[in-house]
Parts: structure tokens; sequence; C-alpha cells
């Protein structure tokens, strides 16, 4: 059986900042963390979806800064087909200065989404990457009106560190900052229903207790095998 598309269910409150701050007639910068698995990809991916123009670069483990901007520079060139510069940057200050002189040549009415996943793979020691983002967003992007830059990792006290509680160029730079977390019991009897599992509240609370309400491990969740389960 072919298994249902997901769906954006709960997180009101963090739907609520995320409307605000994408719909502020000035620069915004929020940072999200939380555990693996828990949603932060997936909400900003649907949240934004059909909603400006959006970039998006994601960090991968393990893996050079020369193949973290390759990763970069095919994005890049993906969303803007004709890109003032086709050449592969050699830093991330480049890529930075790559990436405003394409937004620069936008409408300022049309919103920009920038939106950096998995930042502590992105921005390891050696890599230059937050004092490229500390130059960019200081000098260019806070002045550019519709610019929204979101940042998200996993790794929560490398986030908040690195990231929230930075003290050095990017202190006090932060619009907002959210913590996801797994959704509570109501939220999972939402997230059921929505995708068409309809269950007494006693096997809620049990698929509650057993998942730990991680959306990535309800969506392994199919109707007719939960529905035909019994519980002692």
């Amino acid at each position: 059986m072919e298994k249902k598309a997901e769906i954006l269910v709960g997180r009101r409150e963090e739907k609520e900042i995320l409307d605000r701050l994408y719909r502020s007639n000035k620069a915004e910068f929020l940072a999200i963390y939380g555990r693996r698995r828990v949603g932060k990809t997936f909400l900003v991916r649907e949240f934004f979806k059909g909603k400006g123009i959006y970039f998006e670069v994601t960090g991968s483990f393990n893996t050079q800064t020369k193949e973290q901007l390759e990763n970069f520079h095919v994005e890049h060139c993906a969303l803007f087909k004709n890109a003032s510069s086709p050449l592969r940057p050699k830093s991330w200050r480049e890529a930075f200065q790559q990436l405003i002189e394409n937004i620069k040549k936008l409408k300022t009415d049309q919103k920009v989404i920038l939106f950096f996943d998995e930042l502590p793979w992105l921005a390891t020691s050696r890599s230059g990457f937050l004092s490229a983002l500390d130059y960019a967003w200081n000098r260019h992007l806070s002045s550019m009106s519709n610019v929204f830059l979101i940042v998200s990792g996993s790794a929560a006290s490398w986030m908040l560190n690195k990231v929230i509680n930075n003290t050095g160029g990017l202190y006090g730079r932060l619009s907002a900052h959210l913590r996801l977390l797994p959704f509570n019991l109501a939220e999972v009897e939402e997230y059921l229903i929505a995708h068409g599992i309809d269950l007494p509240r006693k096997q809620i609370c049990e698929i509650y207790m057993v998942t730990g309400g991680i959306p990535k491990y309800l969506s392994y969740l199919e109707g007719g095998a939960i529905c035909n389960t019994e519980y002692s």
C-alpha cells in the first residue's frame, strides 16, 4: 500500500512565530534546534512551500568544506539559473557574496527564505562558515528587508553556545529562537487522525509512550496494521 503524504499538523505556536517573521517588513534571523527526527526540516519546508523564493542548504556529516561548498553551488545555481557567478565558491565568504549579489537583483517585495539546515555540520571548526555568516548578516543581509534567514541544528549545546548565546559578531542578532519538542499527547492524536488512523485513546496513549511523540517514528505507522492490532 502506498504511504500517504506527510501533513503538517500541530506546531501552532511555532507556525505563529514563523508567520510573524515571514510577514515582517524587515530582515529576520531565526535559529531552530531540537533533537533529530523531531521535524525541524519538515516544519520549515512545509511552512514555506509556495511562499517566496526558498533557498536551502543542508550540512552533511563528516564532510569536507570543499564538498559542502559544492552542495551550496548546486543549490545556488538551481535557484538562480542566471547566476552572476558560475564559478564554484572556494570559501564560505565567497559563497555568501555570490548569494547576496543575486538577492540584490530581485525585487524588494519578493520574500527570500534562506535556510541553512544541520548548521553544526556546515560550521565545523576550520570551515570559516560562522565568520562568513557573521559578516554576511551584519554587512548585507540584515539591511535587506525581504530576507528571512533560518539556521537549524540537532546538536542543542552547539546551537546554544555558537549561535543563540553567541558572544561575538552574532551577539543579539537573532530575531527569535525555537526549541522544537516532540509532539505532546494531543498532537499525537491530531497527527494520527490527520493520517486516517482512528484509534481509541488507550491505544493512542500506548503509541505515544512507544514513539515518544517523535514525528518521524509516527510516520512509520500504517492505519490498517494499527487498527488490527490487539492490545492486552
